[in-house]
């Protein structure tokens, strides 16, 4: 069994559902600063979120109340500014840290801020 398979399984046993969401397509309008059109894509997986200690809460990198979203490996590697429902909440990505091994993804690490 490979690294990925043993992540996910042990993410699917003790984890629980998740679902990030983005924005694909859709064309730039200068004039709002957005995007118009496109489609919102959803991808679906399992996830451990836990907070961050104390000791690594800087009040500008990492603040109170973050979320630290240990997620198996997914279809797409999840992006800053993507949104994530866990616990039924939506979160704004906030930075992903994929741990790799031979330069394959195993599992991300998220930061989820509301």
């Amino acid at each position: 069994m490979s690294l990925v398979q043993t992540a996910s399984k042990l993410l699917t046993k003790f984890g629980e559902p998740v679902d990030f969401t983005y924005k694909a397509g859709g064309a730039y309008d200068p004039t709002t600063g957005g995007t118009t059109g496109g489609s919102v894509v959803t991808v679906s997986g399992y996830g451990y979120p836990s907070g961050y200690r104390k000791a690594d809460i800087s009040g500008t990198a990492i603040q109170s109340g973050d979320v630290r979203l240990v997620a198996e490996k997914v279809s797409d590697r999840p992006l800053p500014d993507w949104n994530c429902l866990v616990d039924g909440k939506i979160y704004r990505v906030i930075s992903v840290q994929p741990i790799r091994k031979t330069g394959a993804d195993i599992i991300y690490i998220c930061q989820l801020r509301k």
